[in-house]
């Protein structure tokens, strides 16, 4: 079943009046034009990639080659989009929005890491976010 915009209303779950350039982790969408499945195809359950899922691929991982100020999280490329977890850094040396990837070194996620406001202690005792 193919996208229809007279069935599937969608409504932005941006928050109204939230800066989305401030430093953060941003979860985003990107979809091919109109939705083409140009990226690979699912058979039997499983998503076989193609030729162009890995241009997509290569382009998604030098985003921080072109801007200074980002860092890429999880991402995953699906036949028609990807879905990607982009960090904007503190330009400004403030700090940084995002803990270290490093499994063995614990910190802590800035409350402005996101506008879920996502906190975690350094300690590890508990995990808390808010609006989710």
């Amino acid at each position: 079943m193919g996208y229809d915009p007279d069935k599937h209303r969608r409504r932005s779950i941006r928050i109204k009046g939230y800066d989305y350039s401030l430093p953060g982790a941003y979860f985003v969408t990107l979809i091919s034009s109109g939705r083409t499945c140009l990226f690979g195809e699912i058979t039997d359950g499983q998503i076989k990639l193609n030729n162009i899922s890995k241009l997509v691929d290569i382009c998604w991982l030098r985003i921080p080659d072109h801007f200074d100020n980002t860092k890429l999280d999880e991402y995953v490329i699906m036949p028609n989009h990807l879905h990607g977890i982009i960090i904007i850094l503190d330009p400004y040396g403030k700090g940084e929005a995002f803990a270290d990837n490093d499994p063995n070194v614990v910190g802590t996620i800035a409350a402005n890491a996101s506008p879920q406001q996502v906190i975690y202690e350094t300690n590890n005792s508990r995990a808390g976010h808010a609006g989710w």
